[in-house]
C-alpha cells in the first residue's frame, strides 16, 4: 500500500482519511521491531516510514531517521 501511495497509484488522500490512525497505530506500536530491522537491513519498512513520517501527529517522533533515511 506505501508503495502505491508514493508512486500515485492510489489516492493517497483518500487513504489518509480512512487508514491513518490505523497504520499510524500500528507503527507507535512495533516502533522498536522496525528501527531494530532497519539497522540490519536499511531497506527494510522504508515506504511505511516514509507514508508514516507524512501521516504521523504533529508531536510524534518521526521513524526511519536514526539510519539517515525517511
Amino acid at each position: 500500500m506505501c508503495l502505491s501511495i508514493l508512486r500515485d497509484d492510489l489516492n493517497e488522500q483518500i487513504l489518509r482519511y480512512s487508514l491513518r490512525s490505523i497504520m499510524c497505530n500500528y507503527v507507535e506500536d512495533f516502533a522498536d521491531v522496525i528501527e531494530h530491522t532497519r539497522t540490519i537491513n536499511s531497506k527494510s519498512f522504508s515506504h511505511l516510514c516514509h507514508v508514516y513520517n507524512r501521516w504521523r501527529n504533529p508531536g510524534k517522533p518521526a521513524i526511519g531517521t536514526k539510519l539517515g533515511s525517511s
